[in-house]
């Protein structure tokens, strides 16, 4: 007879949990794809549904506007620049560099290809939206606006980041401390986004939302390699 689908799934969970020290990155990594590819669905049903003129986006500009100062523009200026492609290109090579004389080789291309691969889609769905950006920008800014490349691949940088630290760094409580920053910082940017005028509020949220869903998706295969790989040992 044929084994029940609950019961082979509990299986594969006994099995998983057993070659798998970290298996709670794998589900939680598959539980963030799925959240977010159904918040990334609505944000861009809700767009054309509206012909992409966005409560959100007219509220967010109004009180970006109401807000703006001098020294929050020089702030807001100064943040979006680590997200510019330029500064996370160079922070990546850094990191992968450093990953590879660890002999970290396979953490090395697994972040490497991950930043690149999240950049390429961050282009490709631009390409399919092709919603232009608002028209009074604070900053030059080019190219199309959905969904924001600096919200989505700094938020995705600072995941899978923040995913290598909390397997290896020792320091629990240092881990945590990089982790919440370099989220923040994520988070900052991407507001930086909507204050400056290159981006609708819109933007950002799908951009955050197809992050999580490219970081989620490829911790989760990242999990399940090594799961296969120590199979293959044993």
């Amino acid at each position: 007879m044929n084994k029940s689908p609950n019961k082979s799934y509990r299986n594969f969970l006994k099995v998983y949990k057993e070659n798998d020290e970290r298996w709670k990155y794998f589900f939680i990594g598959i539980i963030l794809a799925f959240i977010s590819i159904v918040v990334f669905v609505n944000i861009i049903q809700y767009y054309f549904k509206n012909k992409g003129k966005l409560y959100m986006d007219i509220w967010a500009i109004n009180y970006a506007k109401s807000i703006e100062s001098d020294s929050l523009s020089n702030f807001f200026k100064t943040i979006t620049n680590i997200g510019n492609p330029a500064s996370v290109i160079v922070i990546t090579i850094i990191i992968v560099i450093a990953l590879y004389f660890k002999k970290m080789k396979n953490e090395s291309i697994f972040f490497g290809l991950n930043i690149l691969g999240v950049w390429l889609f961050n282009e490709a769905l631009k390409a399919s939206f092709r919603r232009d950006r608002p028209s009074l920008k604070l900053i030059k800014a080019t190219g199309y606006s959905l969904p924001s490349g600096h919200a989505m691949v700094f938020l995705a940088f600072s995941i899978l980041a923040s995913y290598l630290i909390l397997l290896y760094l020792n320091n629990r409580l240092t881990a945590y401390l990089i982790t919440v920053c370099l989220v923040l910082l994520a988070i900052i940017i991407g507001a930086s986004r909507v204050y400056l005028r290159v981006h609708y509020l819109s933007d950002v949220l799908a951009g955050w939302s197809a992050a999580l869903f490219w970081s989620g998706i490829n911790i989760a295969i990242h999990r399940f390699s090594y799961y296969r790989r120590k199979i293959k040992r044993l």
